[in-house]
């Protein structure tokens, strides 16, 4: 493998000089490899609509984290809305009814996740957690959820609501009155829940005996903040994130305790899109225009329809480039650090290219090999920024029929966890199209 890793290297090294070049004549006599380099195979791009993203599946494996809240109002994208609903439980044994006295306080406390920051930072944030109307709960039959699952109903009236602007990066002090002083944690939302059910929680064994009961008694909760304009966060959730409801409680003693109860076993996103009005709606489904359009959230993605490389029928592909020029936006509404390829296969499911699992192959992860990331590049002077997608491998399978579908989808990754949007030119853009690259060995 090492050893095919360093003649592509060389062929690569041998590209850039775009001439025939005599190789091993000792050994080969006359014969020459003649290496040129192509970006003239014409390719085409469509903006569609991206189908729901999953947001929690039930499966030890499944670690996404970062969760958003609020709203974004984009001249280009239109307007997203992004929900959290969770649900509560146990962690170990919920205090003795005998043993509370009282109940102080419940607070939920959230800790705060950098991926999910997007739009206005300085917008204050009106942040409410709700109640669900009904137990959040999965069927038997079903293990995953879906960012277009926004049915979830809950009560009008909040438990808790706080105004603020969002400091993922400020740690701040709680009161723990297990060591009776404050401590310092990391950045997080934190929202006195009022409500009488706290107290018939405590006073009745049958609704803290498990997981279930609690679930049945508290339902699940909804984090919202809908009256912001154009800004959204992130708050984390994974299974070993600091997420809580703290019961701050007096026991019979008359000594101040507290007892963590887990938030995040169950834990969705709900996705809302309007392109209404909006350059993006324009642009779904038409083909031929100098611009695409890709955003995360299950929002919209471009397809590029790579059907002409099936013209080249002399020589070998040795690489394989997708160059993507960017749109410059406004500062609030950065560049998605990273898009990804798939193509769906015969059978209906969608496959990342195998491109991205090549890196592995020597050590690394998919920027090794792949790339996918943002990059700048100075043309004439002007610094720009593209995405430079290496998919040689695929380019490889569709000449050889390995691979029939000779579309790919472009999309954000990872998209159900972060809250960007890029404006990539298209093939028809006339001063920086979107260009396939190849070096073709012709022996």
């Amino acid at each position: 493998m090492k050893v095919l890793f360093y003649f592509f290297t060389a062929i690569l090294l041998l590209a850039a000089c775009n001439q025939a070049s005599t190789v091993g004549s000792d050994l080969l006599g006359d014969e020459t490899i003649s290496v040129d380099f192509t970006d003239t195979v014409s390719v085409t791009a469509l903006t569609l609509i991206d189908d729901a993203v999953i947001t929690f599946r039930d499966a030890s494996t499944y670690d996404d984290r970062t969760f958003m809240v609020g709203q974004l109002d984009d001249p280009v994208f239109g307007k997203s809305t992004a929900i959290t609903y969770f649900t509560p439980a146990l962690r170990g044994f919920f205090p003795n009814d005998t043993t509370i006295q009282s109940i102080d306080s419940v607070v939920l406390s959230l800790p705060l996740d950098l991926l999910g920051r997007y739009g206005d930072t300085l917008e204050v944030h009106t942040v409410r957690a709700h109640q669900l109307t009904d137990p959040f709960i999965l069927d038997d039959d079903q293990d995953t959820l879906f960012s277009d699952f926004c049915s979830l109903e809950y009560d009008s009236q909040p438990m808790g609501m706080t105004t603020s602007s969002i400091r993922e990066r400020d740690s701040i002090a709680i009161y723990d009155p297990t060591a009776d002083s404050l401590i310092n944690v990391s950045s997080r939302l934190r929202l006195p829940l009022e409500s009488d059910i706290w107290d018939e929680i405590w006073m009745d064994p049958l609704n803290h005996e498990s997981d279930s009961s609690t679930l049945s008694f508290i339902k699940g909760f909804a984090l919202t903040s809908e009256d912001v304009t154009n800004s959204m966060f992130g708050i984390s959730l994974d299974v070993s994130s600091p997420s809580y409801l703290e019961w701050y409680y007096v026991d019979t003693s008359g000594t101040q305790r507290l007892y963590l109860m887990d938030v995040g076993a169950l834990r969705h996103n709900c996705y809302e899109h309007d392109f209404t009005g909006t350059e993006v709606e324009q642009a779904i489904g038409v083909p031929g225009l100098e611009k695409t359009y890709i955003k995360s959230m299950g929002g919209v993605y471009t397809e590029y329809d790579l059907t002409n490389v099936l013209n080249i029928t002399d020589g070998l592909i040795n690489s394989a480039f997708l160059e993507l020029f960017v749109e410059m936006p406004d500062d609030e509404f950065y560049l998605a650090d990273r898009v990804i390829a798939s193509y769906v296969t015969e059978d209906g499911d969608d496959r990342v290219l195998e491109d991205i699992f090549v890196g592995s192959e020597f050590g690394g992860g998919a920027d090794v090999f792949f790339g996918g990331g943002l990059v700048s590049e100075v043309i004439d002077g002007v610094t720009v920024m593209k995405y430079k997608l290496n998919i040689t491998s695929h380019i490889t399978s569709l000449i050889n029929k390995r691979i029939t579908n000779t579309k790919i989808d472009i999309r954000i990754f990872p998209s159900q966890e972060r809250p960007t949007r890029s404006v990539l030119y298209s093939p028809e853009h006339p001063v920086y199209p979107s260009q396939l690259k190849l070096v073709i060995t012709n022996p």
